[in-house]
């Protein structure tokens, strides 16, 4: 096969749909501007429909804290010690993230970590320790920046398309102890005849105490996630569920950058796609001029070219759908 039928950048995919409809020998009247929009339609809808277009990951986020500067300190303060503001009546609590000097009470840029317990701090006024006395002032602007306990969610790069699920913070079945009810139930049929020569009933069994655990006492958290908002939700009590320094495992989809994997531009529903939506937009440029005669008697059919079109990409839409397109039930969480 030509190279020149195997895109690999964004400028060879555009000039291989030119191709397609006719380049250079017929004039594809359509601006550079509005094939890029139509690159970004069809690329935005393989996302979103194709299952080549995304791939499944494991993400990891550590829980931050949130942070406080100020511009002078007096004292030392202590972990554990709640920070009141003199004006604002807002509360901090200082925590600590194993030894960094930037969560363990006052570090050489005076920022300290920890969780708004509450209210709001004003720029320029003084927090007091209620341990120590000690106090200091806040900058006047940009003297709190806000940690995943405090926000309530967790922030997601741009190009997660789908959350399918957050991994457990705690697994209750994994645990050692002889009395853990996995080890018992293990413990009393592992010798018994029936379970030697039947898997079957340990593992309904098995599977019996995840659905009552998932409905009585789950660690599968409900969370929201929606992909304009770049915000994962969580619905958990922050505070106590987790710990500054702990993992959230997410499994998500994630979009493949053409630019990083470049044998997108080379899948053939995508040419074959965005081949159609620039005869479509062609079509739709022409027929503003629809019957108008031109130099050599040559009449244009602009909404010949449309119609052709609109059939051309109903049918690959059918044909994704039908045939490409994730199982539903991968991509909801």
């Amino acid at each position: 096969m030509c190279i020149r039928d195997r895109p690999s950048t964004r400028i060879e995919f555009k000039e291989y749909c030119k191709r397609a409809l006719g380049a250079p020998v017929v004039e594809i009247n359509v601006d550079e501007d509005q094939i890029d929009d139509r690159v970004d339609e069809a690329l935005e809808y393989f996302y979103q429909y194709h299952s080549d277009g995304s791939e499944k990951v494991f993400l990891k986020h550590v829980v931050i804290d949130s942070v406080l500067v100020t511009n002078s300190v007096a004292t030392t303060f202590s972990n554990g010690e709640i920070l009141t503001g003199s004006t604002s009546g807002a509360q901090f609590r200082i925590s600590q993230l194993g030894s960094g000097a930037l969560y363990a009470g006052i570090s050489t840029n005076n920022s300290l970590g920890g969780e708004v317990i509450s209210g709001t701090f004003l720029g320029g006024e003084t927090v007091t320790g209620a341990t120590s006395g000690g106090s200091a002032t806040l900058p006047g602007t940009q003297f709190i920046t806000q940690g995943d306990r405090d926000n309530g969610y967790i922030a997601v790069a741009d190009a997660v398309t789908a959350i399918k699920r957050v991994f457990p913070l705690r697994d209750v079945n994994a645990s050692n102890s002889m009395f853990d009810i996995k080890y018992q139930m293990h413990l009393n049929d592992m010798f018994s005849l029936s379970y030697m020569g039947n898997l079957v009933d340990y593992e309904m069994a098995k599977q019996y105490l995840s659905l009552v655990d998932m409905v009585i006492d789950s660690d599968d958290k409900h969370f929201r996630y929606h992909k304009h908002d770049d915000k994962l939700y969580i619905d958990m009590d922050w505070e106590n569920d987790l710990s500054v320094g702990e993992y959230i495992v997410i499994e998500a989809y994630r979009k493949l950058d053409p630019d990083t994997y470049t044998d997108v531009y080379n899948d053939i529903w995508l040419k074959r796609y965005t081949t159609a939506l620039v005869k479509k937009q062609w079509g739709a440029n022409l027929s503003k001029f629809n019957g108008v005669a031109m130099i050599g008697g040559v009449t244009l059919n602009g909404q010949q070219i449309y119609s052709e079109a609109l059939q051309d990409v109903e049918k690959l839409e059918t044909e994704i759908r039908s045939s490409f397109e994730l199982n539903p039930a991968m991509l909801i969480g």
